[in-house]
């Protein structure tokens, strides 16, 4: 086994070093997203390091969190008819996670509201 986690072998080399300090301060910054991707690609670089595979997770669980967060506020919004401030609100859940269907489609439900008040 190698890794910066205390196994044996060979430390981290300058790209590790440069792409844990970037992690480290994307979820410092709140760029979750952002964040989940190098801490992926340092758990690809180092399989076994579980200090990279925790970080992947507590990211990943910050992210889930604030999409919950904000899917609720956006249906509140949208039910006081903010769909300015949904509509804001689904965009944020969807910077957290480009891939979430539930904020997408409701994106494009607000979309078409609008089309049809207009």
């Amino acid at each position: 086994m190698r890794g910066g986690d205390g196994a044996a072998g060979p430390g981290p080399t300058a790209f590790e070093q440069a792409q844990l300090a970037r992690a480290q301060e994307q979820v410092k910054d709140g760029q979750l997203a952002d964040a989940a991707w190098t801490w992926e690609s340092l758990t690809v670089l180092r399989p076994d390091n579980t200090a990279y595979s925790d970080s992947l997770a507590a990211t990943r669980q910050l992210i889930d969190a604030g999409v919950a967060e904000k899917l609720d506020k956006a249906r509140a919004a949208h039910k006081r008819g903010d769909l300015d401030g949904a509509a804001t609100q689904y965009l944020g859940a969807l910077a957290l996670q480009p891939d979430n269907d539930v904020a997408a489609d409701a994106l494009r439900a607000l979309e078409k509201e609008r089309n049809q008040k207009n």
